[in-house]
């Protein structure tokens, strides 16, 4: 057998869509982008037998060579189905990979327009690692295949691609693509026309992921109690990360405290434990402060270098940012970022904090409950209330929508 050849009945209930997908991932770019976006959409309703039929006849029609082991996967769903063997007579039998009458151009990303980014990121959630654009044209000189935009995506090792791919072509098509070119594959299943089209690809989505000790992987936002799309974390400074005291005091919650011009401060230890394990995990991270003096407050808790940006009173005034429950400053400082308000969190302990989460659509709204009102929160629109950021942590639970 070839290397990388497919496999066959490698699955329990003996139907291998996952190895007619391996097929189709070999095949696109050869076979017509309307024929490959409608096999994937009978894998994924179960329908094995159809694929096989329309490919094998399109392959003989128009002589795209078939590996030996492709041919006899075909051979053995259609037997199943019951369906005709007759088109298999006439394939031709590939000795290696056939030249390529396509090629990839990333092109500019200016004005594109990336609507169609969360409905997917969404539908796939955890197991999504990377999500690519391109655009395929033909081989100079060629007038096939037509143009089109080819949309790569890397998932987690064992997710199920077939599945994967029918949700994500089906949202496409709702956002107004049509015949859009969905390709899903693990890190381990590139196939020839993938690796094309991914050195030529916009990364326009990435995951943060975490090993465990087992050496399995986990997007990192989970291990957070964060929803899997989320790549920056939003924390408001006084009574989410510090607090304000009236003099030196005793050492509390694990952080000693320090004198700033504002006064006497000192962090929650749980906060800092979870900042640290935000940025360990990749994602960005910023402060927004309704005082004066965030860069020093958060300097003499030893948190001055977790955060990418800073937003405080003065900032917001310079800016004309109108404060909460306006969400401005939340939105301002995730545009700062680079990243979209659905694909970050906000951490507030004032429900009026908590309206600006919510007013600025974002991904997740976590309310820290300092002082017995977490009901208020709720009321306000925390999706979910926590007394100290360290219960998010490896709770395996999402939070938001």
């Amino acid at each position: 057998m070839r290397n990388g050849a497919i496999p066959v009945n490698d699955e329990p209930d003996g139907v291998p869509s996952a190895t007619l997908h391996g097929l189709l991932l070999r095949l696109a770019g050869s076979l017509p982008d309307e024929l490959v976006a409608q096999s994937r959409a009978w894998l994924a309703a179960s329908e094995p037998g159809s694929v096989a039929r329309s490919v094998s006849f399109w392959a003989a029609r128009n002589r795209i060579p078939l590996f030996d082991d492709e041919i006899n996967l075909l051979a053995e769903v259609l037997d199943r189905d019951r369906g005709d063997l007759s088109n298999l007579e006439h394939l031709e039998i590939a000795d290696s990979e056939p030249e390529p009458g396509y090629r990839f151009v990333a092109g500019p990303m200016d004005g594109q327009d990336l609507s169609w980014v969360r409905p997917v990121v969404d539908v796939v959630g955890g197991d999504l690692l990377g999500l690519w654009l391109t655009r395929r044209l033909a081989a100079r000189g060629s007038p096939w295949p037509p143009p089109r935009w080819v949309y790569l995506l890397e998932v987690m090792p064992g997710a199920d691609l077939v599945a994967i791919t029918g949700r994500v072509q089906h949202v496409l098509f709702d956002t107004g693509r049509s015949v859009p070119l969905v390709e899903t594959f693990t890190g381990d299943e590139f196939r020839r026309y993938q690796l094309r089209a991914l050195g030529e690809a916009h990364l326009v989505w990435s995951c943060p992921v975490v090993r465990g000790p087992s050496g399995g992987i986990t997007a990192a936002p989970l291990r957070l109690g964060l929803p899997p799309t989320t790549r920056a974390c939003l924390f408001d400074l006084d009574g989410v990360l510090t607090r304000t005291l009236r003099g030196p005091g005793a050492r509390t919650d694990g952080v000693v405290s320090r004198r700033t011009r504002g006064g006497w401060v000192e962090a929650f230890g749980g906060s800092v434990r979870y900042v640290r394990a935000v940025r360990a995990a990749g994602l960005r991270t910023a402060v927004i402060s309704s005082g004066a003096h965030a860069r020093e407050v958060l300097t003499a808790v030893g948190l001055g270098a977790q955060f990418d940006v800073r937003m405080d009173a003065l900032v917001a005034s310079r800016d004309g940012l109108t404060g909460k429950p306006s969400p401005d400053t939340f939105l301002a400082v995730a545009a700062e970022l680079g990243v979209p308000p659905w694909a970050a969190a906000v951490f507030e302990d004032e429900p009026a904090g908590v309206e600006a989460g919510r007013a600025g659509g974002f991904g997740a709204v976590v309310g820290v409950d300092r002082g017995g009102r977490a009901e208020t929160l709720r009321g306000h629109g925390a999706d979910v209330v926590v007394e100290d950021l360290a219960e998010l942590l490896g709770t395996g639970s999402e939070v938001g929508s």
